[in-house]
């Protein structure tokens, strides 16, 4: 009975810490608290921070490809050289602009949790490829060959403050730690017939 009780204490403050750190964004409350909170109803109850998000992507004609998740919507087709068009960007571009604006907005959480100011953050990705492995030439493999940062931080804060913001991005940056830690992919099949 005792255990029923503290449960449901914890499921009932992991709600209402969820609840806040909900109100607090839309109420424009500042980053820290937002990061404060959100680490609180982890902490209390880690299923509130889990989940599985789910992207649809769709061939539209040629390498064009419509994307899609919940509300979200954008389009991606390969390089002209790989018999795309310069319409829409290629895959690279957005894993680029993935692992890019998951560093910024990550260092942007812990600049505030460390109260440290940032006056400017700007971060260029460089990703270096090889169309070899792409095209099955001489068996290379189709990854990336290199992944870089270029980052430039403005803060009127010591350097070593920035610095301590710094690694704690590279530490807790999901997409950075995703792509340096790679993990094996599943995948699931069906192959149909088109209906006549």
């Amino acid at each position: 009975m005792a255990v029923a009780k503290m449960l449901r204490s914890i499921v009932e403050r992991t709600a209402a810490a969820v609840t806040l750190t909900r109100g607090d964004v839309r109420a424009g409350k500042t980053l820290q608290s937002v990061f404060e909170r959100s680490a609180a109803a982890v902490t209390l109850m880690p299923s509130v921070g889990q989940g599985t998000d789910t992207t649809t992507v769709r061939l539209r004609e040629g390498t064009t490809c419509d994307v899609e998740e919940g509300s979200w919507q954008f389009v991606s087709d390969a390089e002209p050289e790989l018999g795309g068009s310069e319409e829409h960007p290629d895959p690279g571009f957005y894993l680029r602009a993935a692992l890019g604006t998951c560093f910024v907005q990550t260092a942007v959480l812990w600049a505030a949790h460390y109260s440290v100011p940032l006056t400017r953050l700007d971060v260029e990705v460089e990703a270096d490829h090889d169309a070899r492995g792409l095209l099955g030439v001489e068996n290379r493999g189709a990854r990336f060959t290199g992944l870089r940062y270029r980052i430039t931080v403005e803060s009127p804060a010591p350097a070593e403050d920035v610095q301590r913001v710094l690694d704690a991005t590279y530490a807790h940056s999901p997409v950075h730690d995703s792509l340096q830690h790679a993990f094996t992919i599943e995948r699931e099949e069906e192959i149909v017939a088109p209906v006549e």
